[in-house]
């Protein structure tokens, strides 16, 4: 996906964000979101974001999600997610649980460990995939470009939850700002 995103200005305690790109199945979209990071401890947060999205194809859709994370040493991070998604098209909503390992190799090195576990609202509320991966991420040649490695092992409902063996390779590129 490729966007332009124009970001409100930011407070403590909010951060407003707006999007207008070119998403999955080359759709046009525009996206609305809101944010807010609640700090708990010197070592754990919780993140809550908002957003309400138009695709040409999908038509509206929203997401919320629910994010804990807990550093456990200046190496470490343990994150705990969960995200719900409306889809108008479709009438109903995808939920998506994961936990993952973060963990820095060096100022430019980490590798992320992780289990996640998708699902429907329709018919009823079911497991649809489970995913098990190990990602090394490298930010190489300059700070705005990452890249990515990722073995992992699928299982899907529409396979009979037989295993799925593969590699996803990602490289990213970061224009304007960091955060």
């Amino acid at each position: 996906s490729m966007a332009l995103r124009f970001t409100a200005k930011k407070t403590e305690d909010l951060n407003i964000s707006h999007r207008i790109g070119v998403g999955r199945k080359l759709q046009p979209y525009v996206k609305s979101e809101i944010r807010k990071t609640f700090g708990l401890s010197d070592v754990s947060n919780l993140h809550l974001e908002g957003s309400v999205y138009y695709y040409t194809q999908d038509r509206f859709g929203s997401r919320l999600r629910a994010q804990y994370s807990y550093q456990m040493d200046n190496e470490n991070l343990l994150r705990f997610d969960n995200n719900f998604y409306f889809r108008d098209k479709e009438n109903d909503w995808i939920w998506q649980h994961g936990l993952h390992r973060y963990q820095q190799l060096d100022p430019r090195t980490g590798l992320i460990y992780g289990i996640f576990v998708e699902g429907n609202s329709q018919p009823y509320y079911r497991s649809e995939e489970f995913l098990l991966s190990a990602r090394w991420r490298r930010n190489a040649v300059r700070e705005w470009l990452f890249f990515e490695l990722e073995p992992f092992v699928l299982w899907r409902r529409d396979e009979d939850f037989k295993p799925s063996y593969g590699l996803a390779m990602r490289v990213e590129a970061y224009f304007g700002e960091l955060n």
